[in-house]
C-alpha cells in the first residue's frame, strides 16, 4: 500500500499490515507510524488538503488521523464486514466508504455521523470516489455496478452496468475520469460523467463479439450540466454495435469509450 499527500509532502506506506509510515518526501525519513490497532489496514486516502488521512480495516472501521501528527482524532463505525473503499470529499465536508458486503456510507466528516447509508450494491466495493465540486458520489462493485449519488440528498441519480466483473476502477485527478478494468476481459471501459470529448484516445480496430459488451447502453445520464468553459457544450460518443462502427453527437453526461486489444506501442491517457 502506498500514497502520496495531495501537498506532495509525504508518503504513507504499509506492508499489508495493521501499520502505516509516514515519510518526509524531504529527506527520505520516517516521521511517524499510524496504528489501526485491530486488523489489517485494507485501504486508505488522503482529504485534498492534506490533513488528514483515512484508514479502513478488517475490524469493519475506518480510522481518521491528523496527518502531520499521526494523531487519530475519530474512528466511524457502522459496517457489519471490512472496509474496502474510502474517499474524502474535495470540500473536506464528507466521507464515502464501502465494504465486502455492497454497502457504501456517506460520513460527516465533522462529526462522524452516517448521513446516508447506500444498499444498491451487492457485492464488493472496489471504488469509491467523489466528483471535484463534492456534489455526486460515485460507487463501483465487483459485480460491474457503477452507480452515483448526491452526495447531500443522498438520491440515487444514475447507474451504469459493465455486463461483466469489475476488477478495478481508476478515477482520473480531475476525477471526471474513469478506466474500468475488467475480469477476464481484453478492453478497458473509459467513462467521462461530463461532456468531455475523448480527443486525446484513439480508436482501435476490434473484433465483433467483443463489441457486444457495450452495445446497449442504457440509464448513463447523470443529471448535472458541465460548468461552463471547462466542459464544451458537444461533444462525442464513440460506439460499436453489432452491425457497424459510429461517432455520435452525445446530449448527455456520461461517455463512454471503449479500447479493445492490440495496444502496442500506443499511451493512453485519461
Amino acid at each position: 500500500m502506498l500514497g502520496v499527500s495531495p501537498d506532495g509532502k509525504y508518503v504513507v506506506s504499509g506492508n499489508g499490515d495493521n501499520i502505516l509510515k509516514i515519510w518526509s518526501l524531504d529527506d527520505a525519513r520516517v516521521v511517524r507510524s499510524i496504528d489501526h490497532t485491530e486488523g489489517k489496514i485494507t485501504c486508505m486516502a488522503f482529504r485534498p488538503d492534506s490533513q488528514y488521512l483515512i484508514t479502513g480495516g478488517e475490524d469493519f472501521s475506518c480510522k481518521l488521523w491528523e496527518l502531520s501528527s499521526g494523531k487519530l482524532t475519530q474512528v466511524l463505525v457502522e459496517h457489519e464486514e471490512s472496509i474496502t473503499a474510502v474517499a474524502i470529499s474535495e470540500d473536506g465536508k464528507h466521507v464515502l466508504t464501502g465494504d465486502k458486503s455492497g454497502q457504501a456510507i456517506i460520513w460527516s466528516f465533522k462529526d462522524g455521523a452516517a448521513v446516508h447509508k447506500i444498499t444498491r450494491h451487492k457485492n464488493t466495493i472496489v471504488s469509491v470516489s467523489f466528483t471535484t465540486d463534492s456534489n455526486i458520489a460515485i460507487i463501483a462493485s465487483q459485480e460491474g455496478l457503477l452507480s452515483a449519488w448526491s452526495t447531500i440528498a443522498g438520491i440515487h441519480l444514475a447507474t451504469f452496468h459493465f455486463n461483466q466483473n469489475l476488477v478495478k476502477l481508476l478515477v482520473s485527478q480531475s476525477g471526471a475520469r474513469y478506466a474500468a478494468i475488467l475480469q477476464n476481459s481484453p478492453c478497458v471501459a473509459m467513462l467521462s460523467l461530463f461532456n468531455i470529448p475523448f480527443s486525446d484516445v484513439s480508436r482501435i480496430p476490434q473484433r465483433q463479439s467483443q463489441s457486444q459488451m457495450f452495445s446497449d447502453i442504457y440509464n448513463t445520464v447523470l443529471p448535472i450540466k458541465p460548468k461552463p468553459l471547462l466542459y464544451p457544450k458537444d461533444s462525442i460518443i464513440l460506439t460499436n454495435s453489432r452491425e457497424s462502427s459510429k461517432i455520435d453527437q452525445l446530449g448527455g453526461d456520461m461517455i463512454l469509450h471503449e479500447i479493445i486489444n492490440n495496444y502496442g506501442n500506443k499511451k493512453y491517457s485519461i
